[in-house]
């Protein structure tokens, strides 16, 4: 991996930055070529750093019409990266990477590569209500939820079991586990003025609490970006949520599509894990900003073997 390799690279830059004229035998033209091989090092691993880790990081969302994509962090745009016949309730991504996705009654596979959506099987009909949420869990187990309850699913068969009922919850559009907090955040109707709401469970414990009203109706989509918990509405406005009470507040809206945003997942850099966990991951910049110093650093043991030359 590039940032495995990156204490070497800084060393070689560091050494070649040391090294004297006197020491090879060469002209005074060594050291303006070295600074700019050094430089030119230097600066393909930040570039080469900051395009690895931000093209691993990135939320993806389903919508109404078959369609995934991917929402831009900095500007909300939406860029397509699979479509299919079937219209996900929801997505969720493994450890692995591989991307699921539920249809009301459906399990399935997404091959991004590809675009191909694949059936891994049946979990029921809408005779009991219509599965709707999708998340994985400790220990990369994945899970669904449907009217009272959550279910957690064979990804071999698409078989869903049902785990114990929460009262009042009455699943509307998303979960997310929260690893920091071993419980699920999930959305619910039923919030004052149509408003959805916000539960934690516990199902190792087999407890719930609810934790407050969004102040939106319809967010269908529910992540951790990075250990901030976002929301996703599906007239396609991105909210912060309070883990803590449930408020969401307006972000940005969603561009690039005029559908409806049914679910989201978010898939964090695969050097540091995380996928929707709530989990942080940490920020390129930390990385590039020691790149940064090394560079200075080498910059200046230059400047000073020059002027001592002098």
């Amino acid at each position: 991996m590039i940032s495995e390799n990156i204490p070497k690279l800084l060393q070689a830059v560091i050494r070649i930055m040391r090294k004297s004229p006197q020491q090879h035998g060469l002209s005074s033209n060594y050291k303006a070529t070295a600074k700019k091989l050094s430089i030119s090092l230097l600066g393909g691993a930040i570039v080469a750093l900051g395009t690895s880790v931000a093209a691993q990081a990135a939320t993806f969302v389903s919508t109404n019409d078959g369609k995934i994509g991917k929402i831009d962090p900095t500007t909300g745009a939406f860029t397509q990266v699979a479509s299919g016949n079937v219209a996900f309730t929801d997505i969720a991504i493994s450890d692995s990477g591989k991307l699921y996705g539920i249809s009301f009654s459906e399990l399935y596979e997404v091959d991004l590569n590809t675009g191909v959506y694949s059936s891994i099987g049946f979990f029921g009909g809408a005779n009991d209500g219509n599965m709707n949420a999708l998340a994985f869990g400790a220990n990369n187990m994945l899970y669904g939820a449907k009217g009272d309850r959550l279910y957690s699913f064979n990804l071999q068969t698409g078989a869903a079991t049902p785990r114990i009922p929460t009262p009042g919850f009455n699943s509307s559009g998303d979960l997310v586990f929260d690893a920091a907090n071993n419980r699920f955040l999930a959305i619910s109707k039923g919030g004052m003025n149509g408003s959805d709401r916000l539960y934690s469970i516990d199902i190792t414990n087999s407890t719930y609490l609810v934790l407050g009203d969004l102040g939106f109706k319809d967010v269908f989509g529910l992540t951790f970006e990075n250990g901030n918990l976002v929301g996703y509405t599906s007239d396609r406005k991105q909210i912060s949520i309070d883990t803590s009470t449930g408020q969401g507040s307006f972000l940005r809206d969603i561009t690039g599509t005029t559908s409806e945003i049914w679910g989201a997942t978010y898939q964090a850099s695969s050097n540091n894990g995380g996928n929707d966990t709530g989990k942080k991951v940490p920020e390129p910049s930390t990385i590039l900003g020691l790149l940064a110093v090394a560079g200075t650093f080498a910059t200046s043991r230059l400047k000073q073997k020059q002027h001592s030359a002098v």
